[in-house]
C-alpha cells in the first residue's frame, strides 16, 4: 500500500506539472472546483474516515477513542468539502452567507475572514503530527511510551515520509515552478488543491496503517496493541 500511495503522489505532481506546462486547459480543469484533484482528495478523506471507524471497532476493547474522534473529524471535513451536499442537491447559497464565503458556498472552511488562517493552521498542524511526532519518537523513546500510555496514535516513518514528500514537492517544485508560469487561469486557480490532495492521501495511508497495526508501529514495544 505504501508504494502505491507514494507512486500515486509523485505521479499526481508530475502529471499536474506537465499539464501546467503543455496543456493549460487541462491544468485548469485538474485544479478547478469539483475537478479531479478535489474529488480525489474528497474520496481520500471519506476513505480515511471509514478506516478510522473500522479501527475503532477493531480495537474497541483497548479503548482507542481517538480513532473514533479522527473518523468523526474527517467525516465533518468530507461534508465540508462537498458543501454539505449543496451542489449535489442544487441548493442556492443565501446572499447574506455568500458574501462571507470565499467560494459563495454553504461551508465553514471558506469563511472569508478566517479561511486562509484556518488552512495554514491545518497544514502546519498536520505537518507537526504526521512528520514531527514520528521524529520525536525516534529521538526519545520515552515520548513513545507516554503516547502509548495516553493512547495517542503514532504515525509511522512511512506515513511521515509520504507527508514530507508532499510538502517537499509542493514547496520545492510545484509552487516555485508553476506559480510564475503566466498566472494560469488569471489567479482563479487554487494552487493549494494539490497540497491538500497529497495530505489527505497521507491521512488515508495513516488510517490504513492504524487499522492494521493499532496505535504504534514499533513491534518490539511490550504494550503494542494487536488485533
Amino acid at each position: 500500500m505504501f508504494w502505491a500511495c507514494l507512486f500515486a503522489l509523485t505521479a499526481c505532481y508530475a502529471f499536474t506539472m506537465w499539464a501546467g506546462i503543455a496543456k493549460t486547459e487541462l491544468y485548469i480543469y485538474l485544479m478547478a472546483e469539483d475537478g479531479p484533484l478535489e474529488n480525489m482528495a474528497t474520496a481520500f478523506v471519506l476513505a480515511a474516515s471509514v478506516l478510522f471507524a473500522l479501527a475503532y471497532v477493531r480495537y474497541k476493547s483497548q479503548r482507542q477513542h481517538l480513532f473514533l474522534v479522527f473518523s468523526l473529524i474527517l467525516l465533518f471535513v468530507f461534508f465540508e468539502e462537498i458543501s454539505w451536499g449543496q451542489r449535489i442537491l442544487g441548493i442556492e447559497t443565501p446572499e447574506s452567507f455568500k458574501e462571507l464565503n470565499a467560494q459563495g458556498e454553504l461551508n465553514l472552511h471558506n469563511y472569508t475572514p478566517i479561511y486562509k488562517y484556518v488552512n495554514a493552521l491545518v497544514y502546519a498542524g498536520l505537518g507537526l503530527y504526521l512528520i514531527g511526532l514520528p521524529l520525536l519518537v525516534f529521538i526519545e523513546h520515552r515520548i513513545h511510551s507516554f503516547l502509548i500510555k495516553v493512547k495517542i496514535p503514532i504515525p509511522s516513518p512511512a506515513t511521515a515520509f509520504l507527508a514530507f514528500v508532499n510538502y517537499f514537492l509542493f514547496t520545492s517544485f510545484f509552487e516555485k515552478f508553476l506559480a510564475h508560469q503566466g498566472k494560469l487561469g488569471q489567479g482563479e486557480i487554487n494552487y493549494g488543491e494539490l497540497l491538500e490532495t497529497g495530505l489527505e492521501l497521507a491521512l488515508f495511508y495513516f488510517a490504513f496503517e492504524c487499522l492494521n497495526r493499532g496505535i504504534t508501529w514499533l513491534e518490539d514495544n511490550e504494550v503494542r496493541f494487536s488485533a
